[in-house]
């Protein structure tokens, strides 16, 4: 039984949306990081010109930053792995939509191939001239945290928990 529809309309902008996919450069990422957990995108709720609203994950993938249908990564994604959604803890609750605005800023900005390679042999800072995925939301949150410009980006395994801090650690299967 399909439970994306259950949990729709709980989902906030700013919660996690996090993948565990069985393709090849997940497996790399997965191997490299001791974690299922190869992909993270934030939810965000887009309203279109004439008012309706879509919910999508903003995430970096190889054409860019940019936002998804949730539906259409559900569809495509389930076959291939596992999603989960975090809730934002409630003390970032409000602060959300401006994480997700600020992403907003940097939509279209390139995939950062490169940064995704030397993550095999070191820990990347934030560089917001090229994007990998939980990089690009690292950037969402970093001045609402107060990050520092030498900020190492975390994994996506890293985004929950005590690790980021700003989302719940036990997510939700969407199935």
């Amino acid at each position: 039984m399909n439970n994306y529809d259950q949990y729709r309309d709980r989902i906030r902008t700013g919660d996690l949306i996090q993948f565990a996919a069985t393709d090849f450069i997940s497996k790399i990422i997965r191997y490299k990081t001791k974690n299922a957990i190869s992909h993270s995108a934030m939810a965000y709720w887009m309203m279109g010109p004439t008012g309706k609203t879509r919910l999508c994950t903003l995430e970096s993938v190889i054409f860019g930053l940019y936002p998804i249908p949730l539906s259409n990564r559900t569809a495509w994604y389930l076959p291939h792995g596992n999603m989960y959604w975090h809730k934002m803890r409630p003390e970032w609750e409000d602060d959300g939509a401006n994480a997700a605005a600020k992403m907003l800023e940097y939509m279209g900005t390139c995939y950062d191939l490169k940064g995704l390679i030397w993550q095999a042999f070191k820990r990347m800072t934030l560089n917001p001239a090229e994007l990998w995925c939980s990089e690009s939301i690292v950037l969402g949150w970093s001045d609402i945290l107060g990050l520092p410009e030498n900020y190492i980006v975390p994994y996506p395994s890293e985004m929950t928990g005590d690790d980021f801090g700003v989302y719940e650690p036990q997510g939700q299967l969407i199935t």
